[in-house]
């Protein structure tokens, strides 16, 4: 039996939720000025067999980027 091959991609906003100041305190507003919003873009690659099952998937975005691998057993 050949396996079951499933791609997948997206893409998602994370805003801005740091705690930021905005007033007249000029080291205040230095240390706790307002964040960014970020885009990421995600992508996937899935392997299903018949005893086991192999994704692996990336995020990527400007400030990190994330790999991630899973490993399924059936018995």
């Amino acid at each position: 039996m050949a396996p079951i091959v499933s791609l997948r991609a997206g893409t998602w906003l994370d805003p801005d939720h740091q705690i930021s100041y905005s007033g007249s305190n000029y080291v205040a507003e230095a240390v706790l000025g307002s964040g960014e919003d970020h885009v990421h873009f995600a992508a996937g690659l899935g392997l299903a067999f018949e005893r086991f099952q192999l994704d692996l998937a990336v995020d990527l975005s400007e400030l990190v980027d994330t790999v991630s691998v899973s490993f399924i057993s059936r018995f």
